[in-house]
């Protein structure tokens, strides 16, 4: 492997980890903030799962298991 083609391949993964890791880092934040705050522990819970359901959505779809249409 040339030093070029190695470059692009150590980018690539750089790229694919920032994309990954910031927003996980900046909900972690949130969380802190809103645990914090001076909500319920209702409201706390419920801020949680609500931000949590973009990524929930994807993960069960996938864990479930629901097989593609046959084209």
């Amino acid at each position: 492997m040339d030093l070029w083609a190695h470059f692009w391949s150590i980018g690539w993964t750089v790229l694919l980890v920032a994309v990954l890791a910031t927003p996980a880092i900046c909900w972690i934040i949130a969380v802190v903030q809103v645990s914090r705050s001076s909500l319920s522990d209702g409201a706390r819970v419920g801020w949680a799962l609500v931000t949590l359901i973009p990524i929930l959505g994807p993960v069960l779809w996938w864990a479930i298991g629901r097989p593609a249409p046959v084209r």
